[in-house]
């Protein structure tokens, strides 16, 4: 069960999970602005956790969380040519430049104009 917390002005999703280990964790979301967005992401995790392909954000490079997502998200949501198109711009042009950048949530919190990007392009296969 998850649950939202406010820190000063801004919400966090609390939630609780069991690691590879077998060991009971807590995880604190990084904070968003608004109750309604922690009501969207509270929803969100709920519902995965109840269907099973929840995945506990980490902080990892870039290019372990785009495989990642590929993999849960894009074998199942995209087409044949969009899998293709997107695994081309993510292997070609994301993974050269921020593959080995960690702390994929801090990188795209300094930087919402790339976070806008990168959402584009794995959403829609363009920028």
């Amino acid at each position: 069960m998850a649950t939202i917390v406010k820190r000063g002005k801004k919400y966090s999703v609390v939630y609780n999970y069991t690691d590879e280990n077998g060991v009971q964790r807590q995880k604190w979301e990084p904070p968003v602005a608004t109750k309604k967005e922690a009501k969207q992401r509270l929803a969100e995790v709920e519902y995965e956790i109840q269907k099973g392909t929840f995945i506990v954000p980490t902080c990892r490079k870039v290019s372990d969380f785009l495989a990642e997502f590929v993999e849960v998200y894009g074998t199942k949501k995209w087409g044949l040519s969009m899998y293709a198109a997107n695994t081309g711009l993510i292997r070609n042009y994301i993974n050269p430049i921020l593959g080995d950048v960690l702390e994929l949530a801090k990188l795209l919190s300094e930087n919402p104009a790339l976070a806008t990007l990168l959402a584009g392009i794995l959403k829609n296969g363009t920028a």
